[in-house]
């Protein structure tokens, strides 16, 4: 094949990449243009490249296009259009003709140092710290669509591990990803012994994780790949958290790992106690420790506790100062030290099942800066004073502090006392603090929620909402905090809240924030659309009145506001890290979710690093002149380029945890239910795709199935309509089935398994097929239903979902178990893209 002057054929199946200085010129010509190469996880033959130069996405349109480009890779991309299929504009030109002359190439396989100055100039237009991913699409009429084609790889995403199994291809061997979006990879055998090759011939079919070594020249067919580890499945869980700590970069779990750092951080720990007590004595540091009764409300396992709470009734302000005491991490995380470089490393902590990886060692997160009962500790707090309605009045204390914790509470202690089963071994007085606290929170949720806050949105599956799951296994308990977490939560998001207002006045351009982009204006629409149809009162034109319109259906459509919730929240932007001079405009700031113009991070310092940073902002300039209040003594362009460096890293961080976390909890589960299925509710999502799709979704896992009613159960649809008043839809279903009657079960019971020809499986319980026969079955929209939840940890961790139905005939058979669908919940990202 011929394109442009460059040959490609069967041995050389990809072109040269052009040279650094030819891609230089051509991005500061405009005839170029760079972006972050995404595969379409659906349709991993097609890819798009997003562009600061282009509103709309640039179509790669099969793989040998992108030119040896993997996703997640920045990539130079030359730009043609195209004109859309019964459009009448002519193509004109965005960047360069087919017909422009190609400049000579390389075929090394990479850029070389020079790819950063690239990068650089391609992405100068982005204001720094800003995601490449959030582009707003373009408005009016789009006759044309842009194509291109990769012509050089500017930067590889990195860490870039593969996860799949290894597979033979003609003589090679190879490993096949997991995530469709990634090629086959064909595994380097350079070193290998003959033994230690024949050994890994012998391990086709098992799961590994490799690295990608950089190395695809244009006459390879695959990317090859270093293979880290080879796993043998007969241990599932080691196998799967294994997997999930080379995915998300996990670091090292054991306490051992902070050996080799032992002398820095009893070196830099003991140093930063002598500069806290300097300091200690030139700055005004407030004494709590017999002024105030603080105390912790913690998971009842934690020893990493970053956070105390106190209240006491100040008759001059005729109000209540509730004090917020977070622990003084910076003073002993100093910057530039070993311990602040690891800690920086690692971002966040990681919390599983069994086990925590903390982002500090044990000796600081577990005991030095750990508010530990009866323990003197330093803080940084907040005191702030309340109406007796909630409402703030007067600025904040903010500034340094001593406390001695009188108590450890757990989330399950403080419900007891909220309920008023009040624990032994706990006083009346903290007893009263609680209850004093608990009004003052709900004042506080209140008047968020009047503001337009949304206070109504689900939570990915975590522990705590694993070890419970069957103890609200039915739509009226989905596991939504209880008031213990409520109480803690309002004061910790008031003093974020607080601390973000104080970093805005004295380092406007300089302060590490969080915000929350606004919802996808196009899926709110269509968001909208399919409420009114179906007769619901749902108005989404601000938060407040979608929170309204939650808080209505509540109460007169409980089951279509879950499924709007649900919806909803594939509409909402992921919250994010930024340094505020990073943008002109001050409502970039802003948190969507919590309907505040400005927030960030400061009451976790023990397990995030974003909140250090905080703290040392707000320390910075507290301990600066009044009349020279600033973030730093270097200059403001300098903080805020290293500042948007550290959102960034967090953010990543912060994305890893959270996949990290939650794959976790679903291999958990699975195990579990591999042993004891759970049956619990679950609705009838609707009929995408022109009625023959199924989507069924189970609330208290947050899960969502979508089906093809044809190919996935080999169903027909017999009737469809739609209720006039409502405007529900309703199907009627026909398949043959086999019935299978369980071995050990008394005749007289009605409790069947039915198989849905090809897909069936031998059920376990079963005998061979006693009778067979047509059912027809009605399923209509939002009606609920019960689903049979069972768990597969091989070859992939799934949740295979059985759909319960009742008053199926035949009249002795009144309940049937059909199974739908088999969802991925592990390893790859693509995979719940499937769902949506």
């Amino acid at each position: 094949m011929r394109s442009n002057g460059t040959i490609t054929t069967p041995e050389r199946p990809y072109r040269p990449w052009w040279k650094a200085e030819q891609v230089q010129q051509a991005l500061e010509r405009g005839t170029v243009v760079a972006g972050e190469l995404r595969v379409n996880a659906k349709q991993p033959g097609e890819a798009f490249v997003r562009s600061v130069h282009h509103k709309r996405d640039i179509f790669i349109q099969r793989e040998q296009l992108r030119n040896r480009a993997l996703d997640g890779d920045l990539v130079a991309v030359l730009v043609k259009t195209r004109p859309r299929r019964n459009s009448n504009s002519a193509a004109v030109p965005v960047a360069v003709q087919d017909s422009c002359s190609e400049p000579s190439t390389s075929d090394g396989s990479s850029l070389g140092a020079s790819a950063e100055l690239e990068r650089d100039k391609a992405l100068g237009t982005l204001p720094l710290g800003q995601p490449r991913t959030h582009l707003e699409p373009a408005e009016g009429p789009e006759p044309e669509h842009l194509c291109g084609r990769v012509v050089a790889v500017l930067e590889r995403h990195q860490p870039r591990y593969i996860f799949g199994r290894v597979e033979r291809h003609d003589s090679l061997l190879c490993l096949s990803p997991d995530d469709r979006r990634l090629p086959r990879f064909q595994i380097e055998l350079v070193g290998f012994c003959a033994r230690a090759r024949e050994r890994l011939y012998r391990s086709v079919g098992r799961l590994a994780v490799a690295t990608f070594t950089g190395r695809w020249h244009t006459h390879d067919t695959f990317p090859r790949c270093a293979l880290l580890r080879l796993w043998d499945e007969s241990d599932d869980l080691a196998a799967g958290m294994s997997l999930i700590r080379y995915k998300f970069s996990v670091p090292p779990a054991t306490a051992s790992c902070w050996i080799p750092l032992s002398k820095a951080v009893a070196w830099d720990a003991s140093a930063a106690g002598t500069a806290w007590d300097a300091c200690s004595k030139s700055h005004n540091i407030r004494d709590w420790r017999d002024a105030v009764r603080a105390f912790t409300i913690d998971p009842e396992t934690s020893r990493d506790l970053d956070d105390a709470l106190s209240v006491r009734w100040d008759p001059d302000a005729n109000g209540y100062r509730v004090g917020i005491h977070i622990a003084d991490v910076s003073a002993y995380v100093q910057t530039g030290t070993v311990l602040d470089e690891e800690a920086a490393r690692r971002g966040t902590s990681f919390y599983f099942m069994d086990h925590a990886v903390p982002m500090l060692p044990p000796a600081l997160s577990e005991d030095l800066c750990s508010l530990l009962p009866g323990r003197d500790r330093r803080t940084v707090s907040v005191e702030i004073l309340l109406t007796t309605d909630g409402t703030v009045q007067g600025e904040p204390w903010i500034g340094r502090g001593l406390i001695r914790s009188c108590a450890k509470l757990s989330y399950q202690q403080v419900q007891r006392i909220l309920r008023d089963r009040d624990p032994s071994q706990v006083s009346d007085p903290l007893i009263a603090d609680v209850h004093l606290l608990y009004r003052l929170a709900m004042q506080r949720r209140q008047q968020r929620r009047a503001r337009g806050a949304l206070l109504q949105f689900q939570r990915q599956l975590s522990l705590e909402r694993v070890r419970a799951i069957r103890s609200f296994a039915n739509l009226k308990k989905t596991g939504e905090p209880d008031d213990a977490h409520w109480l803690v939560e309002e004061f910790m998001l008031l003093a974020n809240e607080q601390i973000a207002r104080f970093l805005q006045r004295h380092c406007p351009r300089e302060a590490l924030l969080r915000r929350h982009p606004p919802f996808d204006k196009t899926l709110v629409e269509r968001i909208t659309q399919w409420a009114t149809k179906r007769g619901l009162a749902f108005t989404a034109s601000d938060t407040q009145a979608l929170q309204t319109s939650l808080d209505a259906l509540a109460d007169t459509a409980p089951i279509a506001m879950i499924v709007l919730r649900n919806k909803l929240t594939k509409a909402m932007a992921t919250a994010e890290y930024i340094c505020a001079g990073a943008f002109d405009d001050a409502a970039a700031y802003r948190h969507t979710a919590l309907d505040l113009d400005v927030y960030t991070h400061f009451t976790s310092p023990i397990r995030r690093y974003a909140d250090i940073i905080v703290h040392r902002q707000v320390l910075s300039v507290l301990d600066a002149p009044s009349e020279a209040r600033s973030g730093s003594q270097k200059p403001v362009a300098q903080q805020v380029e290293a500042v948007s460096a550290i959102a960034a890293h967090c953010n990543q961080r912060k994305k890893d945890a959270d996949a990290a976390e939650s794959a976790a909890a679903w291999l958990h589960l699975a195990q579990e239910l591999q042993v004891e299925p759970l049956e619990c509710d679950a609705i009838i999502g609707g009929f995408p795709n022109s009625c023959r799709c199924l989507n069924v979704y189970v609330p208290v896992l947050d899960l969502e199935v979508v089906l093809d009613l044809t190919r996935d159960l080999g169903a027909s649809v017999c009737l469809q309509t739609r209720d006039p008043v409502t405007g529900l839809e309703e199907l009627e279903l026909e398949w043959p089935v086999h019935i299978l009657r369980p071995y050990g079960l008394d005749e007289a019971r009605t409790s069947f398994i039915v198989g849905l020809g090809k897909s069936s499986g031998t059920h376990p319980a079963a005998s061979q097929v006693s009778e067979a026969w047509t059912i027809r079955v009605r399923l209509r929209e939002l009606d609920t239903c019960r689903v049979l939840v069972s768990g597969e940890t091989r070859p992939y961790v799934h949740a295979r979902v059985q759909l319960i139905l009742d008053r199926c005939s035949p009249a002795d058979a009144q309940r049937y178990v059909l199974r739908v669908a088999s969802v991925p919940c592990l390893l790859t990202e693509s995979d719940h893209d499937l769902l949506d």
